[in-house]
């Protein structure tokens, strides 16, 4: 099978993006046992570089004058025709490297839906509405597309499915934002807490949380508190502890404290 057009270095490996997805989600405190890593899908995806120049007007006496004029490079994907700014930089340096040599693993590439023979009148009015000028102020020059890999891996975290996508060219993982961090029982937490109160610096940390938390719900219960005008017959509040406005470790200091304290008295009193 052919490539369209020479295709950048794949500098990526597979066992090591296994890896450093997993590192990932072990952060976000997923456990292996929940993490499935499927096999990849490379995909090709057409992109073109290319320097732009435009010019800004004004008018004097009714005339349409050049006031500014701008150069620079872009990267616009063929696929989905959108102008990827965050790409000029990686492209740039690397397109002279690219080369005809197709992958030795099974590959998919991307449908370059800009025509060859509209191509620059198409990558012109892209430029001309991404910078909010007239198209006619675009010239459009040194045009050279090329193929940027990209690595598709479907992920299975407790059961539920992520497409993580990684550019094979700087090594990049997108998409692992998607995936939120695993919500931990008390018994972890208890856990965790537990070791981290073995740090000094640490019982002053979440003592402070928990002042602040503290704080900031007796603010909020006079805020919103109803003034009452009428006179109102004398009864014993009841006594209602709310834990709910606290952070889950602030309420295991809180219970921990409590603890130590009951069984001090128990011991000493």
């Amino acid at each position: 099978m052919y490539l369209s057009s020479p295709l950048l270095p794949i500098n990526a490996s597979i066992p090591k993006i296994n890896q450093q997805i997993k590192e990932k989600l072990t952060k976000l405190d997923w456990r292996e046992k929940e993490i499935e890593i499927k096999q990849p899908t490379l995909i090709l995806v057409p992109y073109f570089l290319y320097n732009y120049h435009y010019y800004t007007e004004h008018k004097d006496d009714k005339k349409e004058i050049i006031k500014d004029t701008f150069d620079g490079v872009l990267v616009i994907d063929g696929h989905s025709i959108k102008i990827e700014e965050d790409l000029v930089e990686l492209i740039k340096h690397s397109w002279s490297k690219s080369t005809q040599t197709t992958p030795k693993e099974k590959f998919q590439e991307k449908w370059n839906n800009i025509n060859k023979n509209q191509q620059n009148e198409v990558i012109q009015l892209k430029t001309a509405e991404y910078f909010g000028v007239p198209k006619q102020n675009v010239i459009i020059t040194s045009t050279r597309k090329v193929l940027l890999a990209y690595y598709l891996i479907k992920v299975k975290v407790a059961g539920k499915e992520f497409e993580i996508k990684i550019n094979t060219l700087n090594e990049e993982i997108i998409g692992m934002d998607k995936i939120l961090p695993r919500e931990k029982g008390y018994t972890e937490l208890t856990k965790d807490t537990l070791n981290d109160l073995k740090k000094p610096k640490n019982w002053w940390i979440y003592t402070k949380e928990l002042f602040s938390d503290t704080k900031k719900t007796i603010q909020k219960k006079i805020k919103n508190k109803p003034e009452t005008k009428t006179k109102q017959k004398k009864s014993f509040p009841k006594i209602k502890i709310d834990l709910s406005i606290f952070s889950t470790k602030a309420v295991l200091i809180l219970i921990i404290i409590l603890a130590l304290f009951l069984i001090y008295l128990a011991l000493f009193t």
